[in-house]
């Protein structure tokens, strides 16, 4: 039985970006930029899609999609950054490395247009079972403002 659920109430965990996802956004045809200026036009197209895909994969026990893009410096009801917590049979004997890039090649198309952050906590059933909390994420950086502050600065 699948247990869903979504929320945008603050899970966390310490996210970092890996270097093969920096440059998969580089290559991606879409830019965030622009995926920013659309963010509002339809109801949570991208946490639908990463439901839909996570689900259709991992056939998970649980799944938790949390859109956490109100913790960030992005515009009202953006869906950039995301944690997701799979917990499925599928990784069973897949090292962390291993069940993130599995998660990753599920999600590639999000990740070239829609998601700037992702957050993964991919777990076996009896991992969750043992010890099901979440890690705190960290907080924002700065984003955009960060960015256009610093271009301000070097200017």
């Amino acid at each position: 039985m699948l247990a869903l659920r979504l929320t945008s109430r603050i899970l966390h965990r310490p996210a970092t970006v890996p270097v093969a996802q920096q440059l998969l956004h580089k290559t991606c045809k879409r830019s965030f930029a622009d995926n920013m200026a659309n963010s509002g036009t339809v109801e949570k197209p991208v946490e639908k899609a990463l439901i839909a895909k996570l689900t259709e994969t991992f056939r998970p026990t649980y799944l938790e999609v949390i859109n956490e893009s109100h913790m960030h410096n992005v515009p009202e009801g953006s869906e950039s950054h995301f944690k997701v917590v799979v917990v499925s049979d599928k990784f069973e004997e897949q090292n962390l490395i291993t069940r993130h890039r599995m998660v990753h090649e599920t999600l590639k198309n999000e990740l070239c247009s829609a998601i700037h952050a992702l957050s993964i906590q991919a777990r076996t059933p009896v991992q969750w079972e043992n010890d099901p909390s979440l890690s705190k994420s960290p907080p924002c950086a700065g984003g955009m403002a960060y960015e256009a502050k610093k271009n301000q600065d070097s200017t």
